[in-house]
């Protein structure tokens, strides 16, 4: 972990978010990082490495985690709503119980993360990598799985109550516009 862009962290969002347009090629290294807590709406953590970091109950409202690698990370009761975390990867992650409400996690990889009882509401997750993830309770209604590596139901009745009733498929972009429209509007608030 680099104790000098912990600082930069700590003077806010908007100071880190410069930081980052001024020096978009420094790699970000926040591995192990307590950052629990953090009020982060809108942060860009693009390619950061944030392996083994607690972002228990972190606001990352909006926040831009595009390509990032949160493997092992703690993200228990975090609001990722409208997040942009397409590509992370989230392997071994606990998400227990956040909340990913229109957020992109389309080609993410959540192998053997702990997605418990997370609200996916509305959520893209095509492509994304499930066949792993510990998923009962996860609330995954309207969310997008197309082409995503979905688990194996140990039986049909139980597949029948876990995904195919929750769940359709959005085949248009449209949807994601007018998602991407509902995270406008909810960030005005």
């Amino acid at each position: 972990m680099n104790t000098e862009l912990l600082d930069i962290l700590r003077q806010g969002v908007e100071p880190w978010n410069r930081w980052r347009a001024l020096h978009p090629d420094h790699p970000i290294d926040l591995s192990r990082a307590d950052l629990s807590g953090m009020n982060l709406t809108g942060i860009d953590f693009t390619g950061a490495v944030l392996k083994d970091a607690d972002l228990s109950k972190a606001v990352l409202f909006g926040a831009t985690l595009s390509l990032a690698k949160l493997q092992g990370a703690q993200l228990v009761q975090a609001n990722a709503r409208c997040a942009e975390l397409d590509g992370a990867d989230l392997t071994g992650a606990v998400l227990v119980g956040t909340d990913f409400t229109l957020a992109n996690l389309s080609f993410a990889e959540l192998k053997d993360a702990d997605v418990q009882g997370a609200h996916l509401l509305m959520a893209d997750l095509g492509h994304a990598g499930l066949n792993t993830a510990n998923l009962p309770s996860a609330d995954l209604r309207a969310s997008n799985l197309q082409g995503a590596r979905l688990p194996v139901a140990p039986n049909a009745k139980q597949e029948a109550g876990f995904i195919a009733p929750m769940t359709r498929l959005r085949e248009r972009r449209d949807d994601r516009t007018y998602a991407l429209g509902l995270c406008a509007v909810a960030s005005l608030y």
